[in-house]
């Protein structure tokens, strides 16, 4: 993972939590699943006056995690060539950080990792990080384009970015342009359309200041990177 963080005038690092206080008008609990040594953690959302809101709340963000980090899928099954029948194995670790809440919106940044088995012998490992956002009035995902105008000064802002790794290690700047690898518009392009589409690696949430956003880096670099953009 690399982590990019554009540091603007005024913008400060917002604190983030898992249990929260009852300002924002409800309060966050954590809740751990955690299936054939798989662990993930995920919020709930109590002491909302509508409960029906707040049970659509709840499920649209178990749903989410789930969804994205696979656990819930049938395994596939099939005869190896040493007559062995084998089911893949899929082993995830996730944490998650509240990284905005008040009465209107809600966001959370899940990060951990997914180990999956596809052999006695093979086994792949990729960090990864899932950024939900939540309209807390009409219990709708908001997209990135609901916050940011997907555009060439929006990667501009991303190359001017200082990186660390997932470690918290400092990148330098020879070393972070080389993994971002933009080098003409075609590859500004396809960060946008990533970012557009959703694909996989590209994902967002936002604090109270910025937008945190993260994009894909080589797998040797960490698979992805996220950066912090003031607004």
């Amino acid at each position: 993972m690399l982590i990019l963080v554009i540091g603007l005038q005024g913008c400060k690092s917002v604190d983030t939590l898992k249990n929260s206080s009852y300002g924002s008008g409800y309060y966050i609990e954590n809740t751990v699943y955690s299936p054939n040594g798989s662990y993930i953690e995920y919020p709930q959302l109590y002491g909302m006056d509508d409960q029906d809101v707040e049970y659509k709340l709840n499920n649209m963000i178990k749903d989410f995690i789930m969804k994205k980090s696979g656990i819930t899928k049938e395994m596939e099954t099939f005869l190896l060539p040493d007559g062995i029948i084998w089911t893949d194995i899929l082993t995830v670790n996730y944490n998650y950080e509240i990284t905005l809440q008040t009465s209107e919106i809600l966001s959370i940044l899940f990060r951990g990792s997914s180990d999956f088995q596809s052999s006695p012998m093979d086994h792949y490992t990729n960090q990864e990080a899932y950024g939900l956002t939540i309209d807390i009035k009409t219990q709708t995902e908001l997209k990135l384009a609901d916050f940011a105008s997907l555009n060439e000064e929006l990667v501009e802002k991303i190359q001017d970015a200082p990186a660390v790794n997932s470690f918290g290690e400092n990148i330098d700047e020879e070393e972070k342009q080389a993994m971002l690898g933009i080098n003409n518009i075609d590859d500004k392009n396809k960060i946008l359309e990533g970012l557009k589409n959703e694909y996989a690696f590209y994902t967002y949430c936002i604090s109270e200041k910025t937008l945190i956003i993260s994009i894909p880096v080589a797998h040797a670099s960490g698979d992805y990177m996220l950066l912090n953009i003031c607004y």
